[in-house]
C-alpha cells in the first residue's frame, strides 16, 4: 500500500487534521512538501479529470500549526491555507 493511498483512508476517516511544520530559511519542511505533493492528486481528480470532489473530505476541518524562527511565516502561513483549500480541505485561522 502507497504512502498516499494509507495517508488518504486516515483522512477519510476523520473530523480534523492538523499539520505541525517548522518553517526554516522562508519555507516549510521538505516532510510537509512531500506529503502535500502526495496529496496533490485530491485536487487533479477535480481540475484534471473532471471528477466530483470526494465526499468524505466535504467537512474535514484542517489547520496548520508552523513553528520555528523566520522572517517570511505570514507569507507561509497564507501559502499553506491556498494548498489545503486546493485539496477541498476546509481552514479556518485561529486566533
Amino acid at each position: 500500500m502507497t504512502n498516499s493511498i494509507r495517508s488518504a483512508r486516515e483522512l477519510f476517516k476523520s473530523q480534523a487534521v492538523v499539520f505541525f511544520v517548522s518553517v526554516r530559511w522562508g519555507q516549510t519542511n521538505s516532510v510537509y512538501q512531500r506529503l502535500f505533493e502526495r496529496l496533490s492528486w485530491i485536487e487533479n481528480r477535480v481540475t484534471s479529470l473532471g471528477e466530483k470532489p470526494i465526499p468524505q473530505l466535504k467537512n474535514l476541518e484542517a489547520g496548520i500549526v508552523l513553528f520555528g524562527h523566520n522572517w517570511n511565516d505570514e507569507q507561509v502561513l497564507k501559502t499553506a491555507e491556498t494548498e489545503l483549500q486546493m485539496v477541498r480541505l476546509e481552514s479556518t485561522r485561529g486566533a
